[in-house]
C-alpha cells in the first residue's frame, strides 16, 4: 500500500473514532474542558496576544467551546477560509457576528479577509489534525490547505508557533509522511503541551 492510499485508510478510521467518540458527550465535554486548561497554562506561558485558529466541529478538540475560550484569553483571533487552490486567506473573528459555511461546510467569518502572509504578528497558529506522527507531521482531512500554509510560515524568519490540536490517542507511528508534509512545532491534548520531535508514544 502506498502512502496516499495509507492515509486515506488511516484518516477514515480516526474520522470513524471521533465519530464513536460523539456517542459519548459527557466524555467529550470533559474532554473538552481539559484542553481548554491546557490552552490557558499554554497562552499563558507564551504571553499570546493574537492567535489564527480554526472552527472546530462538534467531534474536533475544542468543539463548540474553543473559539468562546479564545476569545476571553487572547486579543485577536483569526480564523480560515478556504479558497480555490488549496490556499487559505484569515478573517477577523468578531463573536458579536454570525459565521457562515464555507466552501467545505466549514464555519467561516464573513468580514475583510487577508493573505497568511499577513499573519506575521500571530504569536501562534493552532492547526486542525486527525492525527499526528512523533516527528510532528500531522493527519489532515487531506486537501492540503494547511501543508500549503505550514509551508509558507516555515520560509519566515520569525514563523509564528504551530501547534496541532488532538484529542488523547490521536499521537501515532501510523501516520504515514510523505516529502510535502509539513511538521508542527507543539501538540497540545487534554492532558498537556508535546513538543515536537518525541521518541515514543
Amino acid at each position: 500500500m502506498n502512502s496516499s492510499e495509507a492515509k486515506k485508510q488511516l484518516r477514515r478510521q480516526c474520522q470513524q473514532k471521533r465519530i464513536e467518540l460523539s456517542t459519548h458527550p459527557e466524555l467529550l465535554e470533559q474532554l473538552n474542558k481539559e484542553l481548554c486548561e491546557q490552552l490557558a497554562s499554554f497562552l499563558d506561558d507564551h504571553r499570546c496576544k493574537a492567535v489564527a485558529a480554526y472552527s472546530p466541529t462538534v467531534v474536533e478538540p475544542g468543539g463548540d467551546v474553543l473559539l468562546d475560550f479564545l476569545r476571553h484569553e487572547v486579543s485577536e483571533i483569526w480564523l480560515p477560509i478556504s479558497q480555490p487552490r488549496g490556499v487559505l486567506e484569515w478573517a477577523h473573528y468578531d463573536p458579536s457576528e454570525l459565521l457562515r459555511p464555507g466552501k467545505l461546510g466549514i464555519m467561516e467569518p464573513t468580514g475583510p479577509r487577508i493573505s497568511t502572509e499577513q499573519l506575521q504578528h500571530c504569536d501562534v497558529f493552532f492547526i486542525p489534525a486527525l492525527a499526528c506522527h512523533p516527528t510532528g507531521v500531522r493527519l489532515g482531512q487531506g486537501a492540503g490547505y494547511y501543508d500549503r500554509a505550514l509551508s509558507y510560515l516555515s520560509q519566515r524568519s520569525h514563523p509564528p508557533l504551530t501547534v496541532a490540536l488532538l484529542h488523547p490517542g490521536e499521537i501515532s507511528t501510523k501516520v504515514p509522511i510523505e516529502p510535502h508534509d509539513q511538521p508542527v512545532q507543539c501538540i497540545l491534548t487534554a492532558k498537556g503541551t508535546i513538543p515536537m520531535p518525541i521518541e515514543s508514544v
